[in-house]
């Protein structure tokens, strides 16, 4: 199953991940951290646990708001092609 046979909430869904992730690289190298700090954050939750369970939120929140705008966006379209 490819990208073009996906439904656009899960494209909607991948995009605003792809999105969320590249922007935390942006962050930890503006703020001189580097890869090797930002991928101890993501995998062992850095000094405080808590903080891995913040990311995990903010990929599950991100996720569920580029499936409803890809939710959305399929409807207008499929709506327009009708």
């Amino acid at each position: 199953m490819g990208w073009k046979d996906w439904p656009y909430w899960l494209k909607g869904g991948v995009i605003f991940e792809i999105l969320l992730i590249i922007g935390l690289f942006l962050i930890a190298f503006i703020k001189g951290e580097g890869l090797a700090i930002l991928f101890l954050l993501i995998f062992f939750g850095g000094e405080n646990p808590w903080e891995m369970f913040t990311f995990l939120g903010f990929l599950i929140l991100y996720f569920i708001l580029g499936a409803i705008i890809g939710w959305i966006y399929g409807k207008i379209r499929n709506r327009n092609s009708q």
